[in-house]
């Protein structure tokens, strides 16, 4: 698709806007799961459609195989000597960062989204919605911004109502249980892949942890002994610990035996020491192959759904595993680049034990 460039404040994206930018050198869309979604563009300084192309102006273009085009609004420009300038964009959903939202409270996920359009100060035009039916409190105690609401920070709906997966469809907020689906489709090397990348980060792993209490005071009450239990069967690992809190469980100070006991329960079936695991699949040599044209099935895949990926001299045999990131060409209407697996990110979605202690205390699961 070749871009369509509209006003800083257009209300709909049904026209053609200011017009296309046929003169586009380049355009592509990078977008994460519960994360990064940016388009980055370049165009000729004597292009017919430059002087459109000022801050806040609305780039419209597709991110994905037979997608429905967003908008991404300009927030960065470099030129260089060649004439070309390079324009970077974030999803129109990137504005809800300087949009502020009153003090609310809500006792469902549903309800908490419902609130964001309801107290946001100055009005709201972005409307929210999901099918996660989960319950329990839920508190913004002072005015923030939108977006560090919905995730990112502690205390987001992500992180009280269990986690999800955002999609963001012009001004529609969605928050999926579960994001894409089960595609069926293998990619294996030597077949349909030609470049492959698998990072293992062990930096952030842990196979032990520290259970704690503590009161309003300030008292705190630790296991006996060495302080921590072990979650892992090799003992050969250096020894890494997580703070395990459990305050919520008692009024009072537990003994060692219910600490001890109420630990070993809330940890059952975790398995904390897996490193986290991306592999980068490149579309752009396949690209030029003649068996990649009757390979639809690959383009046809989306943020979120699963693959089965099969490279056997590294011994990678992964089912069912995300994509997380995809790299979407626009002009040429084709991925260029996926990842599998876990992505680093700031926009987090992920519960960890103190959240999960909180959640615990509402009687969520």
């Amino acid at each position: 698709m070749i871009p369509i460039v509209f006003g800083r404040n257009a209300p709909w994206f049904s026209s053609q806007g200011y017009g296309r930018l046929v003169e586009c050198g380049k355009c592509t869309v990078t977008e994460e799961r519960n994360g990064l979604y940016e388009c980055e563009f370049t165009y000729p300084m004597d292009g017919k459609m430059f002087n459109f192309l000022v801050e806040d102006a609305i780039i419209y273009t597709t991110h994905g195989y037979r997608a429905r085009p967003e908008p991404f609004y300009i927030y960065k420009r470099t030129a260089t000597l060649d004439g070309m300038v390079k324009f970077n964009a974030r999803h129109i959903s990137y504005r809800l960062n300087n949009r502020t939202v009153r003090p609310f409270t809500a006792t469902s996920c549903a309800e908490a989204l419902e609130n964001i359009a309801l107290y946001t100060v100055g009005g709201n035009r972005f409307h929210y919605s999901t099918d996660k039916t989960t319950t329990g409190n839920f508190a913004v105690t002072t005015p923030k911004q939108i977006r560090s609401v919905l995730g990112g920070s502690a205390g987001s709906i992500l992180d009280v109502y269990g986690g999800g997966e955002y999609e963001w469809r012009q001004f529609d907020i969605i928050l999926h249980r579960s994001r894409g689906v089960a595609s069926g489709v293998t990619i294996r090397y030597g077949k349909n892949l030609t470049e492959f990348e698998q990072e293992l980060d062990f930096g952030s792993v842990y196979n032990a942890y520290v259970p704690f209490w503590k009161d309003d005071a300030g008292n705190v009450v630790m296991l006996s002994g060495d302080g921590y239990i072990t979650a892992d069967d090799d003992t050969n690992r250096v020894l890494k610990t997580q703070p395990l809190d459990l305050s919520a469980y008692w009024e009072t100070a537990p003994t060692d035996n219910e600490l001890y006991n109420k630990a070993e329960e809330v940890i059952a079936g975790k398995t904390p020491y897996k490193a986290t695991e991306n592999i980068k699949v490149d579309f752009v040599n396949l690209a030029n192959t003649a068996e990649y044209k009757s390979m639809e099935q690959l383009q046809a895949l989306r943020l979120c759904d699963t693959v089965d990926v099969f490279y056997t001299k590294l011994g990678v045999t992964a089912t069912n595993i995300k994509i997380v990131k995809t790299v979407y060409d626009s002009l040429n209407e084709r991925y260029i680049e996926m990842n599998l697996g876990t992505i680093k990110r700031t926009f987090s979605e992920v519960v960890t034990d103190s959240v999960i202690k909180t959640l615990q205390s509402k009687g969520i699961n």
